[in-house]
């Protein structure tokens, strides 16, 4: 499933997730560790919610549509992979799921950022570039506003 970035097969991306934002605290102050957990709480709430048709391709966006009528809290981490998140975390650093404080907003741009650098690595080259070129143009717009 997760090619680099899992240490165990069955390793799913909530548990990727976790850990990215374990790795991305280490050593980091409580204030740090806990402004990273509430940008981790609002992806998931943006991935729970948002509509994200456009972003997925179509049999992705209907897997996750019968997963999210069945059991919406968590749907897209149950069904979907590091590229399907790839894929919408654009939008996820749009104006419309932007933090609004200065300090959040950093976090989540920086997050972003991370998180697509390590998932991509498990990713073909060729995907790869497309989808961090996609999210890297994103964060720049975002740290530009």
């Amino acid at each position: 499933m997760f090619t680099l970035l899992v240490s165990e097969p069955s390793e799913t991306l909530t548990d990727v997730l976790e850990r990215l934002v374990e790795d991305a605290t280490l050593g980091r102050s409580a204030v740090t560790e806990s402004r990273h957990r509430r940008v981790l709480a609002h992806l998931r709430v943006f991935l729970d919610v948002a509509d994200l048709d456009g972003l997925l391709d179509p049999a992705a966006a209907a897997t996750l549509q019968v997963e999210r009528d069945h059991r919406p809290e968590g749907a897209f981490e149950r069904v979907l992979g590091p590229r399907e998140l790839l894929q919408c975390l654009p939008e996820f650093a749009g104006p419309r799921w932007l933090a609004t404080a200065a300090p959040e907003r950093r976090t989540q741009l920086a997050f972003i950022d991370y998180v697509s650098r390590e998932l991509s690595r498990s990713l073909p080259v060729g995907s790869r570039r497309a989808l961090l070129a996609r999210v890297r143009l994103a964060v720049q717009n975002a740290r530009s506003t």
